[in-house]
């Protein structure tokens, strides 16, 4: 059953997958996620995407919750504009991400990442972000597997 952490974000349940994968959301994600504080600056932010090579950052409140995420490609956009540049992370923050459980299948998060085109799941537990999963890794996971009729 599909759920929301507020009017913007989705939060994913697990649906019944329709096929079986025996790993877990958690056996592939990647843990220690980098995120910034919701009071940062817009400076701040676009130092860490570029020092750390990030595409997006996530975004967590005062009590470490995430509440949004901010897209590399949102701040290349505001360097080729002329408007004037926002002085605070508010304006640039996407409140739009998908997340994920992390005992959810594999299978399932593959669903998502598949039917939403979303390129990374945020993983959480107890509404703290644990880990990331991209898509990616989960291609490089599926390309491991020997497809049926295809030597090993």
């Amino acid at each position: 059953m599909a759920g929301s952490l507020s009017d913007d974000r989705m939060l994913m349940q697990p649906p019944v997958p329709e096929r079986s994968m025996p790993l877990r959301v958690r056996d592939l994600m990647t843990g220690n996620v980098r995120t910034i504080p919701s009071n940062a600056t817009l400076a701040e932010a676009e130092r860490i995407l570029i020092t750390e090579r990030l595409s997006e950052l996530f975004v967590t409140d005062e009590e470490g919750f995430v509440v949004g995420v901010i897209p590399d490609y949102t701040l290349v956009k505001l360097h080729l504009t002329d408007a004037e540049p926002p002085r605070g992370l508010e304006s640039v923050v996407s409140r739009r991400f998908l997340v994920i459980g992390p005992d959810s299948p594999l299978s399932v998060a593959a669903r998502y990442l598949r039917e939403h085109l979303h390129h990374r799941l945020a993983v959480v537990e107890n509404r703290q972000l644990i880990g990331v999963l991209t898509r990616t890794r989960v291609l490089e996971h599926l390309a491991s597997i020997p497809r049926s009729g295809e030597a090993a």
